[in-house]
């Protein structure tokens, strides 16, 4: 008699999908949203650091829209260029650079896309500096502590097994 819960066939063992890991132990997804996460949340920090108490909203807004907007293409970027990559020697500098390098490089692009637009000519070039080129070098600034952060992230989430002696050899 068959049983409502027992396999129809008892020696058939339904096969597990293997899991797509970097070297490290950890997802590219994982990777990629705790990355962006972090550049939204440092390029908004350090933009309200700029406006003082008077632009704490304007700056805060600022720093959230170019961090949301621009940190997803620095976070698609990097994760893609230190997809299972190994540096040799200062591997966290190494992370930083990539990070505020993919970061100059989106800010770049995102100026030669909307170069016709008004936001990069103004009359007062005190109020361009504080409201576009600064938020852009915080931008990159605030990418390359991700960098620096997501190195360290990064080599706490290896894997145990990676720590465990070898098996001895019989």
């Amino acid at each position: 008699m068959q049983y409502p819960n027992e396999p129809v066939f008892p020696h058939y063992s339904k096969p597990e999908p293997p899991q797509v890991l970097p070297a490290h132990g950890v997802s590219w997804q994982r990777w990629f949203w705790r990355g962006w996460g972090w550049i939204i949340l440092a390029n908004t920090a350090l933009t309200m650091n700029l406006g003082g108490m008077e632009g704490l909203l304007f700056f805060g807004v600022l720093g959230l829209l170019v961090g949301v907007v621009l940190g997803f293409w620095v976070s698609v970027f990097s994760t893609i260029g230190l997809y299972q990559r190994e540096f040799e020697c200062q591997p966290a500098f190494w992370f930083a650079v990539h990070y505020a390098a993919w970061a100059a490089i989106v800010v770049l692009i995102f100026y030669l896309l909307t170069s016709a637009w008004n936001i990069w000519s103004f009359d007062n070039d005190h109020f361009r500096i504080l409201s576009v080129e600064l938020p852009m070098a915080f931008f990159m600034l605030a990418s390359g502590l991700v960098g620096w952060h997501m190195h360290g992230w990064l080599n706490r989430q290896q894997p145990a097994a990676a720590e465990a002696p070898p098996p001895p050899e019989s």
